[in-house]
């Protein structure tokens, strides 16, 4: 049985449609394996709604025994990650501190190419890294939307319009489109997820045969009078730390 999400309603995201809610505890939805591996150029996006902040939960994730990738909460829990886990307890990390905040709708999107990854914190660039391997060797198993499939707990909120790329997105591409809905055939479009069919909202919308299998999640119709969506200005400060001398901290 479907269980009701906690805390404050997520007004609805724009256009419309419906948003996925997830309740904080053993709620997600799951993916086919396989739709990506291979993809050494992908772009990842959805929009979060959080309800309240907790350490450590996964956006969106890909998991095959040790080896994972996800964007997740850190043990900071306003901080946002984009994780690859190699097993062993080696990993590699592209973080944006203090960007995740309760009661707003956030738009995040990954722009990955080979071993780099660009983070997008509504619609602006906020961190860029390398990993050890190339993406298309490391998103591997099944995928998951809310939580990483057998946690503990799902992020407490709701997520709208997953979208995966073959192609890398531009900043422009992505700045225009985070608040709009997409049809589901444009150009380099591989997979996207809107939650908007009230009696599948699994469905993904492509054509393709990979619906989302949902457990104890609930799907919003989300009212057309609720239909606005304004992302907060990012400011993203660069710089470094030297110590007396002038040379560079690292760290």
């Amino acid at each position: 049985a479907r269980r009701a999400a906690r805390a404050v309603a997520a007004p609805a995201a724009p256009g419309l449609g419906g948003v996925l809610r997830f309740d904080g505890g053993r709620s997600g939805a799951v993916i086919p394996d396989g739709i990506l591996r291979g993809q050494d150029v992908c772009t990842l996006e959805f929009r979060v709604w959080m309800d309240s902040l907790t350490p450590l939960t996964t956006m969106l994730g890909f998991a095959l025994g040790d080896q994972q990738v996800q964007i997740e909460s850190l043990q900071v829990p306003s901080d946002l990650a984009f994780t690859a886990y190699y097993g062993g307890g080696a990993a590699d990390r592209v973080v944006v501190p203090g960007v995740l905040q309760s009661g707003q709708w956030i738009h995040v999107a990954a722009v990955c190419d080979g071993r780099e990854i660009t983070l997008y914190i509504n619609g602006i660039r906020a961190a860029k890294g390398r990993l050890t391997n190339h993406i298309g060797r490391t998103i591997e198993g099944a995928g998951t939307f809310g939580s990483l499939e057998g946690a503990q707990s799902s992020i407490a909120g709701a997520m709208d319009e997953v979208r995966m790329w073959a192609v890398r997105r531009s900043p422009q591409q992505i700045a225009e489109n985070m608040r709009g809905r997409l049809r589901g055939d444009e150009d380099g479009l591989l997979a996207m997820w809107n939650f908007d069919d009230g009696n599948n909202p699994g469905r993904e919308v492509t054509g393709h045969p990979w619906d989302a299998v949902l457990t104890n999640t609930v799907h919003d119709a989300a009212p057309a009078e609720l239909t606005s969506m304004d992302f907060s200005p990012l400011v993203v400060v660069n710089g470094s730390v030297a110590d007396p001398d002038g040379r560079v901290v690292e760290g």
